[in-house]
């Protein structure tokens, strides 16, 4: 009955899991079904100091709850016991990180104030961990004043007790160094002592008093220098420098006999020009010899085998290196160590740095080979010996990568294609050695138990394996011995079968359809072999079918199996099997998860609209998660699109050209816009030509004559024709004015008078309705106008703007990484 229980409530049980190269968090719940995804372009890391030293896991995961954060957005990624506390590291989602930093930064904690940062930048990837700082430092050193001194002594062997007292004594921190003078003129033992490296502030009354010396002198040298004058000096000349902000003095270090100062600026490119100022006016100051350093703003390392770096080493000559041609990014390899490689990706361009490091990691990863070069024997022993028998003898670095069960290639064109003939042989060698056995299915329970350990003691670890699907079945690779061995373990099996009793309702494995033995109880109630269990979740990751669920009842329970089952039987394969639940997970989605845009990069980020941008933790590329272009910041996507896009660019100025009545000068190609006044058209290029047929002309005289006769007249035909209609409409109201006058007065004079005053007035109303028709053409004409400036200032401040958001971001994002 108790376990009935624990297995229900491990049934509603989640687990949270950190993947991607450490950079996403998952939850899954039952049959490792996923809940919710923090994806790497959605996190960032939250460290807690000061964390007492007997805190538990669940006491900082209670200090997130209480922020009112769900559990499926943060994890403890890691405790940090150091001397006098503990430190946490979590995972979170990037939108509350912020915040709950701010909440908990300086809260008390069981007598402890907590120190809470968030680290955007620290989000682990495969060249190590990020770790941000400020690369606007400029960094000086010079060497500390020392004197030397000569004492004298009594005797030779006074001399020598006082030398070793003298190196045991530590004068403001500083080992001194201390000699027997001997003289080649005196064959008498020397009675002096040469004591250097001495700190100015050391009198020779000191000497004296500590060592017994008869008499002590200051040997004439180079000139002393106060370090507390220099650093007054270095501050008074840095402040006076552009772009200056701060000035710290670190404590000298007396052992290394060196001062230090960082000097901070509000920019790169001033803390150069100071560097640069300093080295050409070191010399007229007459102080100690100053060193100048400005590290490179980004770094990442990474090692690996002296091996594999000996076999890809024509690739990674090909990949830039440091000069002066290659500021941004570039590679710095060290291979004098015994077996590894130390490969450095440094630069002061973020984005080439990123690109150039997601290179590097592709290259390091090597090349996945084709699944059919793969066989299942390169997981043993002999297989590895197998595959190092093929690095040597084709100068390639050849690998397994037991995850995913393929071979991993390291090699430059001609060693891979001797490596790739090479496995080709043995794997047929391995095949036709090779041969299956199909077994009973109520017999798989024996072979779990029994027959499989045997077949690999007796034929070796590699030369036995079960299938459990689609149908049961042993692979052997061994000859008439291993076919005797798998001949009488199989009539074993069938004896055991045999002597079952049939309906005895004791309950039976599903896998193996044999009594349940150390028995494991899902959710729905049926019972597995713990052995059985082991193996159909150790294969599952093949199969990559979510979420893993029973297979009782003939198959048809489909229960999910519960995540905490799934991870107690698993242990290390189950980070292995999340992942493939993910990538799963994520493949099934494309039109919610996409991968980051730079080739090779396996981040992923997730769907949204509104356009908002995002970066790559890893190659600190940007991208709109709408659009899934290049970050945008200030654009929609559509005015991104037409930016990119010269076609719809052209396609919607024709579009607007047909509408308005706009057409293209024949000789320049800008759109022109008739508003009035008749069909000559003279274009700002100076082009003369006709806006009826575009036809162009070398003056004006020739366009007009052109219209009079081709076209009419030197207006269109609807000028014409509303000429046409009012001086009909002029002629009607002529006759009616006649008429009216005949029939009343008869008087002609009356009716000239009359039809000469209707006919100003409405030649002046016509004049009044052209101008205000032509003012409100040139109003809509300014107002488009207007607007088109408008929309093109916006987008060039829009664009300007995302420039000054880029370099900020390298500016605050620049940092170096070990």
């Amino acid at each position: 009955m108790k376990q009935r229980e624990i297995a229900e409530q491990e049934a509603c049980a989640t687990i949270r899991w950190v993947v991607r190269d450490g950079s996403a968090l998952v939850t899954c719940g039952a049959g490792l079904d996923i809940r919710h995804i923090v994806c790497g372009f959605e996190s960032c890391f939250i460290a807690i100091k000061n964390l007492p030293l007997h805190v538990k896991k669940h006491e900082v995961e209670e200090l997130f709850i209480q922020q009112g954060v769900d559990v499926s957005r943060f994890c403890v990624v890691k405790m940090l016991p150091t001397n006098n506390e503990v430190g946490a590291k979590v995972i979170c989602d990037s939108e509350l990180g912020k915040t709950i930093a701010e909440g908990l930064d300086g809260s008390e904690f069981q007598d402890s104030f907590l120190d809470v940062t968030v680290d955007n930048g620290g989000i682990p990837n495969k060249m190590g961990s990020a770790s941000e700082r400020s690369v606007n430092f400029l960094t000086i050193t010079w060497e500390l004043s020392t004197i030397t001194m000569v004492a004298q002594y009594a005797t030779h062997n006074d001399a020598q007790t006082a030398g070793k007292k003298l190196k045991r004594t530590k004068f403001e921190g500083r080992n001194v160094q201390v000699k027997l003078i001997r003289s080649p003129q005196l064959r008498t033992s020397s009675t002096s002592l040469k004591i250097s490296d001495l700190p100015p502030s050391v009198t020779t009354t000191e000497i004296e008093r500590l060592s017994g010396a008869l008499a002590v002198k200051i040997s004439p040298g180079a000139a002393t220098f106060d370090k507390e004058d220099v650093e007054k000096f270095l501050k008074r000349i840095m402040t006076q420098r552009k772009g200056f902000e701060s000035y710290e003095a670190s404590p000298p270090n007396p052992e290394k006999y060196i001062a230090q100062a960082r000097v901070r600026f509000s920019d790169r490119e001033s803390a150069e020009r100071a560097q640069e100022y300093m080295e050409s006016q070191m010399s007229e100051w007459g102080y100690p010899q100053l060193h100048f350093s400005l590290s490179k703003p980004l770094q990442y390392v990474i090692t690996i085998p002296l091996s594999q770096y000996r076999a890809q080493k024509g690739r990674w000559d090909s990949l830039p290196v440091e000069g002066d041609d290659n500021k941004g990014a570039f590679v710095r390899v060290a291979d004098n160590a015994k077996d590894k490689a130390f490969i450095r990706v440094l630069g002061e361009d973020r984005t080439a740095v990123g690109q150039l490091k997601v290179r590097v990691e592709n290259l390091v990863a090597g090349e996945s080979l084709d699944s059919q070069l793969w066989h299942r024997s390169f997981m043993g022993p002999a297989g590895q010996r197998l595959l190092e028998n093929i690095s040597a003898r084709s100068k390639a670095y050849v690998r397994g990568d037991w995850k995913s069960k393929t071979l991993k290639l390291y090699a430059d064109a001609n060693a891979k294609k001797a490596a790739i003939r090479l496995i080709k042989a043995e794997i047929k060698n391995l095949e036709a050695s090779e041969w299956s056995e199909s077994i009973n299915r109520r017999a798989i329970g024996f072979f779990v138990r029994k027959g499989l350990p045997t077949l690999k003691q007796e034929l070796g670890e590699d030369a036995a394996t079960l299938e459990l699907l689609p149908t049961p079945r042993l692979i052997i690779s061994g000859g008439e011995k291993a076919r005797s061995l798998v001949a009488r373990l199989i009539a074993e099996s069938c004896k055991g079968i045999e002597s079952e009793a049939m309906g005895n309702g004791q309950d039976t494995c599903p896998i193996c359809f044999d009594e349940v033995i150390s028995p494991v109880m899902l959710t729905c109630g049926h019972f597995y072999c713990t052995s059985c269990l082991q193996h159909l979740l150790s294969t599952a990751a093949e199969r990559k079918t979510f979420p893993l669920v029973c297979s009782g009842t003939g198959g048809k329970c489909k229960v999910p199996i519960a995540a905490p089952i799934i991870q107690r039987h698993l242990q290390q394969q189950f980070g292995q099997l999340v992942e493939a639940a993910v990538t799963t997970y994520i493949e099934k989605r494309p039109k919610k998860f996409r991968y980051c845009r730079t080739p090779g990069c396996q981040q992923v980020y997730r769907y949204e609209k509104g356009g908002r941008v995002l970066e790559c933790p890893s190659c600190f590329a940007t991208v709109c998660a709408t659009c899934h272009k290049e970050g945008h910041e200030g654009m929609t996507c559509r005015q991104r699109e037409l930016m990119d896009n010269p076609g719809e660019q052209e396609r919607l100025n024709e579009e607007w050209a047909r509408n308005e009545g706009a057409k293209r000068c024949p000789s320049c190609r800008v759109l022109v816009q008739k508003t009035e006044g008749c069909n000559h058209m003279e274009c700002q290029c100076g082009a003369h030509f006709c806006w009826l047929c575009l036809r162009t002309f070398p003056e004006a005289k020739a366009v007009y004559a052109h219209l009079r006769a081709d076209h009419g007249g030197i207006n269109d035909e609807a000028t014409q024709r509303e000429r046409l209609a009012q001086e009909q409409a002029d002629l009607a109201l002529a006759q009616r004015l006649h008429n009216e006058e005949n029939g009343h007065t008869g008087n002609g004079g009356q009716f000239q008078a009359r039809v000469q005053q209707e006919r100003v007035a409405r030649e002046r109303a016509r004049d009044r309705n052209a101008a205000e028709e032509h003012q409100r053409q040139l109003q809509e004409m300014d107002a488009r106008m207007r607007a088109l400036s408008r929309e093109v200032r916006e987008m060039e401040e829009r664009r300007a703007a995302e420039e000054q958001k880029r370099a900020a971001r390298k500016e605050k994002n620049d940092c170096i990484i070990m």
